[in-house]
């Protein structure tokens, strides 16, 4: 069964400026407020980046947010199935700050030979601030920082360090209190160029600690590989990964499921044939294999077709995956897609396909308008099925120099066939359907060169 909800006569609206100040200053503030059902929804927040030397910027941003702006939902499977994603814990507001530099010393000491990038982060996200995007972070504070160096053309290095941590509400545990999870992950990585052989070798280091045991955990893995163009039309990939951690859910200290080596090849067998392949070979005795060819039909239209096999999670039975597709592109205006994939598992057969067209028109100078169509569908195993059809059209006004128009509307209408609730071992579907219209139209005036 399904039922059509009446209109609600919901709106949204909001708006965003800047303002440039002595050529070294960005200061901008903005607001957005959401009519719902039972409550509003607002998001405010502004923002100050200052060049303070040259090539060097600092950016602050402070939001806040009051009322929910609808559930969160969170897909583990590409996008077609969904479930409730809350940390609010029960808050209708919250607050979030975030703070981050960008240095090139290349420009601040006048040396254009010097390729050095320097960046630096820090945010917080209070449990119950809610904005798009940020579903995973509420009750997280994120920080880290990235260095890339170029000494040449041929020599790329990379260093990034992230750091996480999750404060949780009290609990059983923590009465009166807080509780922490804190994941620390440090990455280096180094490419080098040589015609046409790339060396590449990158090392992970992470570490986890949650207050409810105490415990921390420690993981780590090197990847060491190469790519070589054997011939103009032949490209050979190698490498050798070992991956170590005492989180007996990852991979054990001594597992040999940890230690794997991958080999590759790209073979362009005519102009318009493209054929790959790869193989994962686990110490273990696990493998995992891909085969796939790519055809481009003209200038416009390319198909292509994979097979994946691979051990199924914690079972030595090999689960396939097929996935054809083609897509055709109209010059810079549109395209028209499909892919068809067919997964097995331990749930059964799985059939996932998506099909649509996008085209955009050209009505006058700096004057356009879209439209487009797509369907995705997912049928068998033990979840049921679902499908999703999105009609949208939309407009962009770009011909007065000082003030950009555009506009989507969108018709999604999503239907899901699950096991009934009431009884989970029935053999019968409930069908559910849920239909949406949403439009969205933006203005941005210039006012200045400022």
């Amino acid at each position: 069964e399904s039922q059509a909800l009446a209109s609600t006569g919901q709106v949204a609206g909001g708006f965003y400026a800047r303002q440039k100040l002595f050529d070294r200053v960005e200061v901008g503030g903005g607001y957005i407020h959401e009519a719902n059902v039972g409550t509003d929804y607002q998001l405010f927040g502004g923002h100050i980046a200052a060049d303070v030397w040259k090539g060097n910027r600092i950016t602050a941003e402070l939001a806040g947010s009051r009322g929910s702006d609808g559930d969160s939902m969170l897909s583990h499977d590409g996008g077609l199935r969904y479930g409730l994603l809350d940390r609010s814990a029960g808050r209708d507001h919250g607050m979030a700050l975030k703070l981050a530099l960008d240095s090139r010393p290349g420009e601040f000491f006048d040396d254009l030979e010097l390729d050095l990038r320097v960046r630096a982060w820090w945010q917080y996200a209070e449990v119950g601030f809610r904005s798009l995007g940020y579903g995973q972070d509420a009750g997280t504070e994120r920080f880290g920082g990235e260095v890339v160096y170029r000494p040449t053309e041929d020599d790329d290095v990379r260093v990034r360090f992230d750091g996480t941590t999750l404060i949780e509400g009290a609990d059983q545990v923590f009465l009166g209190g807080v509780r922490s999870v804190r994941r620390l992950r440090w990455a280096a990585r180094y490419q080098r160029f040589i015609g046409p052989l790339t060396l590449r070798a990158e090392a992970v280091y992470g570490q986890s600690r949650d207050d409810d045991d105490g415990k921390v955990l420690h993981s780590g893995g090197v990847v060491i590989g190469a790519s070589w163009r054997v011939l103009e039309p032949l490209t050979l990939h190698l490498s050798q990964e070992v991956l170590i951690s005492d989180d007996g859910e990852l991979v054990g200290p001594l597992d040999w499921a940890g230690v794997g080596t991958r080999i590759g090849a790209d073979w362009h067998i005519t102009e318009d044939l493209a054929l790959s392949f790869g193989h994962l070979f686990r110490w273990d005795g696990d493998h995992a294999f891909r085969i796939g060819v790519r055809s481009q039909i003209d200038d416009h239209t390319s198909v292509y077709l994979e097979e994946r096999l691979a051990p199924g999670d914690r079972n030595g039975d090999i689960v396939g995956a097929t996935v054809l597709g083609a897509e055709h592109r109209f010059d810079a205006t549109g395209r028209a897609y499909g892919e068809y994939r067919i997964d097995g598992g331990v749930d059964g057969r799985t059939n996932r396909a998506i099909v649509g067209i996008g085209k955009r028109f050209d009505l006058a100078p700096g004057v356009s308008m879209s439209a487009g169509y797509e369907r995705t569908e997912s049928f068998g195993g033990f979840e049921g099925s679902g499908s999703r059809d999105v009609l949208s059209i939309g407009f962009q006004i770009l011909a007065l120099e000082r003030l950009k128009l555009g506009g989507r509307y969108e018709l999604r209408v999503d239907t899901e066939r699950s096991p009934a609730v009431d009884d989970p071992d029935a053999a019968t579907f409930v069908p559910r359907e849920l239909v949406q219209a949403v439009a969205l139209n933006t203005a941005t005036l210039k006012i200045t060169d400022d």
